[in-house]
């Protein structure tokens, strides 16, 4: 998704969208993702920590139990209805991440008070 563009699960999953291939990078990239996120220790308050770690939980488990055993050709209404469920869960979550991280980004890259106040210019 680009900055500020919205996600909803589609109300008919085609074909195409079923294919394990089609979901293979999204797996890839939410691994990356932990991994970065616990290997290089990303420098974020407690609190964008917090909620970034139980976003990528969230994620994870969404696509483990929920996406992955529910891509299968021909796939029943109860199937459909679990995979729709979990892309709405964390379509729900995406604002909250994407708000966490842009005022993460912006406390750490404004420029410094003076003590008069006034901010200090970065060369």
């Amino acid at each position: 998704l680009l900055p500020g563009e919205a996600y909803a699960p589609p109300v008919e999953f085609l074909p195409e969208a079923l294919a394990w291939e089609n979901w293979k990078d999204v797996g890839e990239r939410a691994f990356s993702l932990a991994d970065a996120f616990s290997a290089q220790r990303l420098c974020l308050s407690d609190l964008a920590r917090q909620e970034l770690a139980a976003f990528i939980t969230t994620l994870r488990g969404a696509l483990t139990r929920a996406v992955y055993p529910n891509l299968v050709p021909d796939p029943t209404p109860e199937q459909l209805d679990a995979l729709r469920s979990a892309l709405g869960s964390l379509a729900a979550e995406l604002p909250r991440v994407r708000r966490t991280l842009e005022a993460e980004f912006r406390s750490l890259s404004s420029p410094a008070p003076l003590t008069d106040g006034r901010a200090s210019r970065q060369n």
